[in-house]
């Protein structure tokens, strides 16, 4: 009972201060690395570009897996906010299509079947690919969140955009 216990206190604690060891903001503009509530997974993400106009932000991405598990890159693991909480997801269109879901291989693990059947099967870098969305003022953060455990126990990870 004592073990349940600590484990409900654990994940309490997490939920408000981040995994042991794990930044939830990334320390570095324009990059982060993906994290469960245990640790840091060698999956990387950096923004190439970020670019404002009249029909919203145009962001470019580039991943790579370092880890020794499959990784997978989503534009629906995205979200964009600004400094007074607006949130806004991707929007998809002719000149910004959606990529759908990539699955990153380890770099001696390249045979595993897709996660997805209707993905797209990479190496252990994709990218650049291009994420759309509508306007918004300010200062802008990158939410990602990643699939790289079960359930809850993956965290977002915050990336100020420069």
């Amino acid at each position: 009972m004592a073990c349940v216990g600590l484990g409900l206190a654990y994940f309490a604690w997490t939920a408000f201060e981040g995994p042991i060891g794990v930044p939830l903001t990334s320390p570095t503009p324009n990059a982060g690395q993906a994290a469960t509530q245990f640790e840091a997974v060698g999956f990387y993400l950096k923004v190439d570009s970020v670019a404002r106009g009249a029909d919203g932000v145009r962001v470019q991405l580039t991943f790579n897996n370092t880890s020794s598990q499959q990784q997978r890159a989503d534009p629906q693991d995205f979200t964009l906010t600004n400094q007074t909480g607006t949130q806004v997801r991707p929007q998809f269109n002719d000149s910004c299509p959606d990529w759908g879901r990539v699955d990153l291989y380890p770099l001696q693990g390249g045979d595993a079947p897709l996660r997805d059947p209707g993905g797209t099967k990479a190496g252990a870098h994709w990218g650049p690919s291009t994420l759309c969305f509508p306007s918004i003022g300010g200062s802008l953060t990158l939410i990602w969140e990643p699939d790289v455990a079960f359930g809850p126990l993956s965290e977002p990870i915050r990336i100020p955009l420069r």
